[in-house]
């Protein structure tokens, strides 16, 4: 079962969330042709380091960055490099802010200098997937109502969705129940209830839904080496409908 969050928690994970939505407003004027995502990297540290808070991926489970950055054929847990950023390229940006012990998940696709209608297809809808699929994070209802709207909107615009990775819960953890998968029957999975900090996640390929893992042991690959896309908000589930907390 999910961990269930008071309301004095919940406020503490809005800030959390308010942290992680200004870090990617800082982030993306530099999201840019000619940028380095380890340029992005050390910006997104001192910008929540400065706000009083921690980039909870840095260090978990060895992770070396603060953020994940994933270009092109990465869909998921790129490290940060000193590679140039070109037009055309298709980045990832994953963070993770812990802030008074809670933690907040976000996660969008940037296009470069938007060159590539193919790649900003793909991640248009992967946002559509995402806020499409919040709508169904009521209580009462299941995870796999949420990953039921996530691969039936990816699969009307002729994209598939990744079946290695999955959302999750969050907040006292980086990761926590429930998995919340790209997929699956309408009322299946773990029921949903008020009080729920979930970080809801849509990951879209142009093929194949397995991944495979690159040599640095961390960025997943579809194993077709197509075009992806993924977007990822927190919510929190409540009796009045979910709250996205990291807008």
């Amino acid at each position: 079962m999910s961990d269930i969050y008071s309301p004095a928690e919940q406020e503490i994970l809005k800030q959390s969330g308010k942290i992680l939505a200004g870090t990617f407003t800082c982030l993306e004027p530099y999201i840019k042709n000619g940028t380095t995502t380890a340029t992005l990297d050390e910006i997104a540290y001192d910008y929540i380091d400065r706000h009083n808070a921690l980039p909870s991926f840095l260090g978990y489970m060895g992770f070396p960055a603060s953020i994940c950055t994933s270009v092109n054929k990465v869909l998921l847990h790129g490290i940060p490099d000193n590679t140039p950023l070109q037009n055309g390229d298709i980045l990832t940006v994953d963070i993770g802010v812990r802030f008074r012990g809670l933690c907040t998940d976000r996660a969008t696709t940037y296009i470069i200098n938007n060159t590539s209608p193919a790649a900003s297809r793909i991640a248009c809808c992967a946002r559509t997937a995402l806020y499409e699929s919040i709508k169904a994070a009521l209580p009462g209802n299941h995870t796999g109502d949420i990953g039921f709207v996530i691969e039936n909107t990816a699969r009307k615009n002729g994209f598939q969705t990744v079946t290695d990775y999955t959302g999750h819960g969050v907040g006292r953890e980086v990761h926590s129940r429930p998995q919340i998968p790209n997929y699956g029957p309408q009322g299946s999975g773990a029921a949903l209830k008020t009080g729920m900090c979930l970080a809801i996640e849509a990951m879209l390929t142009s093929g194949a839904r397995r991944c495979y893992t690159l040599k640095d042991n961390w960025s997943a690959v579809p194993k077709d080496n197509k075009i992806n896309a993924h977007a990822e908000h927190t919510i929190l589930v409540t009796a009045e409908g979910p709250e996205i907390i990291t807008a």
